[in-house]
């Protein structure tokens, strides 16, 4: 029965061609082959191409091509039918495709599967909607032959007042454009309708799929009216989304958008991409009439097929001109079938070329050139010849229809080309492709004409023309629809253009060249939508992994979004920053990156989210294991000659080095030590347990590389004292280097234990660094006071009877307060160490220190009630005296360290007698000493005496009561207290409160306390570290009311002192949120001082995410 029924088709083709039908018949026929169209052909089309259910489909589509070419009038009609039959087709994804076209640009077959069996494998072959098939075939087959001048009806329009006609068209394209606008129209209606009216939601996915064929059948010559309707397509898209640009937000169909855009963004970026294969892969053709002799024939056999395979064993044939091989099978040549004379695609477009150029060449014409223009009419005619061969070969319908379709778009171009434009006559082309119109009749043993091309040279024929085609000409207009709708007053467009330009850069990324196509990507970086913001990030992180080269180009927006208040956006930017790092270590930018990533992984107020994915792109940039295996298994590759090092050594220092550029340029190691300690030990847990073992996994990894790290910056330092040039700029870099090993110093200080003597020569103070000598050997005594605990008996031994102690004693002579804070710090360490003898040399040296301080400034303390009047060299010793008395009091734990319970203020007596000074009564006599210079009337000096005093407090908490009593803490936080004065107070409470919780967090008060062996049992119950912690967040709670009264102080810098010292009472849960937070509000009105207020914001924005029924009341 199907095989009648499909008999019965073909015949009705060949009816409908030959006699007049009345209409309900034509109808009846016409319904009747676009049923067949529902049939599932899948399993069939894939294991046999001639199965009959295939056999059914193509003659259906023949009969109805048959009716739409000879009756005009009911072709709308049958349009309109088209339409609900796509809604019965198959919907499942192996049934959707199930038409056969050719992945190549020729075959005798192509799309043909019915006439017999294919000329080459499966593999060879790609499958479209048979709807889409049929379209293109109704497209083609309203073309009309073109009349042979201006003044000539067309042939073949039996009705003159038929609406398919335009009159001021004579390339035979009438009805086509027709038919496509039809078509365009209807589909897009269909689309556009909200909710689910008439098959909407239905119909979108239809569109996409359609785009999708026209856009794989395009370079097919069979179906040159994929292009056409590709066109109008894109210019009805562009219409509607312009238009809904312009239209109210509740008259625009979401929906219908994302789908137009996408559509318009994928026949945008296929149009780009033939530009750019055409622009990189341009053909070669002859600029001149005068074609160059072929070159002699080569010694040796030089194989130039375009498969790109070797001398295979297998049959070759030789080009008779250029004398090149090419494989049989490549160019559809067997033994059987060699022609007398064979050239191959090079030779036969070159002689082509030439030979067509003398043929049409215009009289008058003044030189031999030849232009584009010139070589595309040639081209043209040689795909004319393979189609016309391929028609008369197989008696295919759709070849047919291709043949005149490209004769009518042929003359249509030439009619719209300036005379002017290449060296053809272009009134003789027309005429000669015109005269081509009747398809000859083919002769028995036909054989191809000789100007024959192979299927890899008729794709590029394809390629080149289609490059020049309307649809590829209209590509800045497209474009330019895409760009404008980027800055559209609709977020949702906003957000669609810009992922449209992604499909479009993606194909090409020298777009992003193009001035306007970057400044709306610039401009969308700043776009208020976040969904639009992140989108643009996308694109360009897209375009900078694609070339890497361009990357600096939109390096500064793409760091301003690392701050973005998007957590996508921030996100994305971070991946894109990885990325780039990790294919391109060398990146210019990544010191910038780096070091924006590395705050935001240190500010608290970061998404969890955001954190982990930069801890992870610094794991795998720094601490990748896989990066180490080579220097931690035990069994290292040998270094080869003119080799540094092994792998693991040789990705060390260049991980170390960036490490060093990243301190260096943010002038602070603060960031990198916040970083390293969190990937060593740890962040805040987040709430899935998966993150917990990628960050137990990513600490366990960070863990075993320190050592290898640590070594490679040492021999970065050694490497940079033995190149350097003693230029200003050295101290930088040698305060960098040493920043950067501090850190690593801070987490693992006996890593550095090894490397001690290599430091130690720095302490000198004699570096050649002269502005940067107090920062070296700060650096270095941090360095030195951290290793400490981890010396041995013997090595502490050496160290301290070598110079170690005179080179500390030293720098608080010479340098400022920073530096001295840092060496008594470190020579209070030594004198601490469990194995250094009570009268120890470093012990000598520290009481020698203070006695000589505390004796200055008890000689200086009644010279003036203000300091500010006397010489600066007395001030100078004035402000060195206190920092180091202050810091011995601070750094060094004398043996009965703990204080009573009850400390009672009569102990703190100046002693005036300097020999009976021990560095066990220093405390009480030094703290005593301070109060009398906190009583002086310069603020200068107030301020100093405070920082002093602070030493004090943090050593001995218990103090601090003592002085609540005394009422120095009312007195310096007063409104009678200068503002330099208040200010210091509050930094001096916030140092107290970080020391404290650093002291619990690290387990150093409980530590101390069982060290103690004087302290009783009753003691430590009573005085535990927790009791001691709470002292200072109690005083100070007791003045909490003056606190938020400072919020509202006339000084600037008093107020922002005031919000940080309230953010950590706050998180360490020392005041009340609920009084606090109106307080916080207030400062929101504080315009003069933003940081102040973005500081209380984000203070506000803490306490609403722990407790949000608090702000809401």
């Amino acid at each position: 029965t199907v095989g009648q029924f499909g008999t019965m088709i073909e015949r009705a083709d060949a009816f409908v061609a030959c006699n007049e039908m009345d209409d309900s018949l034509l109808f009846t026929l016409s319904g009747a082959a676009l049923s067949t169209l529902t049939i599932d052909a899948s399993p069939i089309v894939r294991a046999d191409a001639a199965s009959l259910a295939s056999i059914i489909q193509v003659s259906s589509m023949d009969l109805i091509a048959a009716i739409f070419r000879r009756y005009p009038r009911h072709r709308s009609i049958i349009v309109e039918d088209v339409f609900p039959l796509m809604l019965k087709l198959p919907a499942s994804k192996k049934s959707l495709r199930t038409f056969l076209v050719k992945k190549s640009a020729a075959s005798s077959r192509t799309g043909d599967v019915a006439k017999g069996p294919p000329t080459s494998t499966v593999d060879d072959h790609d499958y479209i909607q048979p709807i889409c098939a049929l379209t293109l075939l109704l497209i083609q087959s309203c073309v009309v032959m073109p009349s042979q001048d201006d003044d000539e009806q067309m042939e073949g329009a039996e009705d003159s007042n038929d609406s398919w006609a335009l009159k001021d068209d004579h390339s035979g394209l009438q009805g086509c454009v027709a038919v496509c606008n039809q078509f365009t129209s209807q589909m897009l209606q269909r689309c556009a309708r909200k909710g689910e009216e008439g098959g909407a939601s239905e119909f979108r996915p239809i569109l996409s799929n359609l785009i999708d064929d026209l856009l794989l059948v395009r370079h097919l010559p069979e179906y040159p009216a994929a292009g056409m309707l590709l066109l109008y397509l894109s210019h009805r898209l562009g219409s509607d989304l312009l238009r809904a640009s312009s239209a109210a937000k509740n008259q625009v169909e979401a929906t219908y958008l994302a789908t137009a855009m996408d559509a318009f963004g994928k026949i945008t970026s296929a149009v780009a991409g033939s530009l750019q294969r055409n622009r990189e892969n341009p053909f070669k053709l002859p600029e001149s009439m005068n074609l160059c002799a072929p070159s002699p024939e080569p010694t040796e056999e030089i194989n130039r097929c375009f498969c790109g395979r070797g001398n295979l064993d297998t049959f070759m044939v030789d080009c008779d001109r250029c004398h090149s091989w090419h494989h049989g099978s490549c160019v559809g040549i067997t033994k059987d079938t060699v022609p007398d004379i064979w050239l191959c695609d090079d030779c036969t477009l070159q002689t082509t070329v030439v030979e067509q150029a003398k043929v049409f060449a215009r009289g008058s014409r003044d030189s031999d050139s030849l232009t584009s223009t010139d070589h595309n009419h040639v081209l043209r005619q040689l795909l004319l010849s393979y189609l016309s061969w391929t028609a008369q070969a197989s008696h295919s319908q759709i070849a047919e229809r291709a043949r005149e379709f490209l004769i009518a778009s042929w003359v249509k171009q030439l009619e719209g080309s300036e005379e002017n434009l290449g060296s053809f006559d272009l009134g003789l082309v027309r005429n000669f492709a015109i005269s081509q119109w009747t398809l000859p009749t083919p002769q028995p043993n036909q054989q191809r004409p000789r100007a024959h091309l192979t299927d890899d040279g008729n794709q590029r024929i394809m390629t080149s023309l289609v490059a020049s085609s309307e649809l590829c000409v209209s590509f800045n207009r497209l474009l330019g629809v895409i760009l404008r709708l980027m800055g559209d007053k609709l977020a949702s467009l906003r957000k669609l253009s810009v992922k449209a330009i992604l499909q479009v850069v993606n194909i090409d990324p020298a777009l992003m060249t193009q001035p306007t196509v970057r400044k709306e990507v610039s401009r969308c970086f700043h776009d208020e939508s976040i969904s639009v913001r992140e989108a643009a990030v996308s694109l360009v992180g897209d375009y900078i992994i694609q070339s890497p080269n361009l990357a600096a180009a939109f390096h500064a927006p793409l760091l301003e979004r690392i701050v973005d208040k998007g957590i996508s956006v921030r996100k994305r930017a971070v991946r894109i920053f990885r990325d780039v790092l990790l294919s391109n270590p060398t990146y210019e930018g990544r010191v910038a990156a780096c070091h924006a990533m590395m705050q935001r992984a240190a500010d608290r107020k970061e998404d969890d989210g955001v954190r982990d994915l930069i801890h992870e792109t610094f794991h795998t940039l720094w601490f990748n294991s896989k990066a180490f295996d080579m220097g931690i298994t035990g069994s290292p590759a040998k270094s080869k000659p003119g080799q540094l090092g092994t792998k693991a050594e040789l990705y060390c220092k260049e991980v170390s080095a960036q490490m060093v550029e990243v301190v260096r340029v943010s002038g602070s190691n603060e960031v990198l030590s916040t970083l390293v300690k969190g990937l060593l030990f740890g962040f805040a847990e987040g709430d899935k347990d998966k993150k917990n073992v990628e960050r137990k996994k990513r600490q366990e990894d960070s863990h075993s590389q320190c050592k290898l790290l640590v070594k490679a910056l040492i021999e970065l330092l050694l490497s940079f004292e033995d190149t350097r040039e003693h230029k200003e700029d050295d101290g930088k870099q040698l305060v960098a280097i040493l920043a950067t090993l501090g850190v690593f110093a801070q987490t693992f200080p006996e890593l550095v234990v090894p490397h001690v003597d290599t430091l130690v020569p720095y302490l000198k103070g004699d570096n050649g660094v002269k502005r940067y000598e107090a920062a070296v050997v700060s650096q270095v005594s941090s360095m030195i006071s951290g290793a400490s605990s981890h010396f041995g008996s013997g090595e502490l031994n050496r160290l301290t009877s070598g110079e170690l102690p005179n080179d500390l004693v030293n720098i608080c002579y010479k340098f400022p307060s920073e530096a001295v804070t840092s060496a008594v710090e470190a020579l209070a360490k030594l004198a601490n160490h469990p194995d250094a003898a009570s009268d120890s040399i470093q012990e000598k040296k520290l009481l020698k220190l203070a006695t000589q301080f505390y004796s200055y400034l008890l000689k200086t303390k009644d010279v003036t009630n203000d300091f500010s009047s006397m010489k600066k060299s007395v001030r100078d010793n004035v402000r060195r005296a206190l920092a180091a008395l202050g810091s011995i009091c601070r750094f060094y734990e004398c043996a009965g360290a703990a204080d009573d319970h009850t400390l009672d203020s009569s102990v703190f007596v100046i002693e005036t007698d300097v020999a009976k000074l021990q560095l066990d009564n220093l405390s009480n006599a030094a703290f005593a000493l301070f109060l009398q210079y906190l009583s002086k009337e310069d603020e200068s000096t107030k301020c100093l005496a405070l920082r002093a005093m602070n030493g004090v407090f943090i050593s001995r908490p218990r103090v601090v009561l003592v002085a609540e009593q005394m009422g120095i803490i009312t007195s310096v936080i007063g409104d009678e207290a200068p503002p330099s004065v208040q200010i210091e107070s509050l930094r001096c409470w916030r140092d107290i409160l970080i020391s404290e919780e650093k002291r619990i967090d690290s387990g150093a008060a409980k530590a101390k306390m069982e060290a103690q062996k004087n302290v009783t049992l009753s003691k430590r119950i009573g005085g535990d570290q927790d009791g001691d912690s709470t002292i200072s967040g109690s005083v100070l709670t007791k003045h909490s009311e003056r606190l938020y009264a400072l919020t509202l102080s006339k000084d600037e810098k008093v107020r922002h002192m005031i919000i940080d010292l309230i953010g950590h009472l706050l998180r360490q849960g020392l005041i009340n949120p609920m009084e606090t937070v109106p307080h916080l509000l207030a400062v929101q009105g504080d315009v003069k001082c933003p940081s102040t207020r973005a500081l209380a914001l984000k203070l506000l924005q803490t306490e609403g995410e722990k407790r949000p029924d608090m702000l809401r009341q």
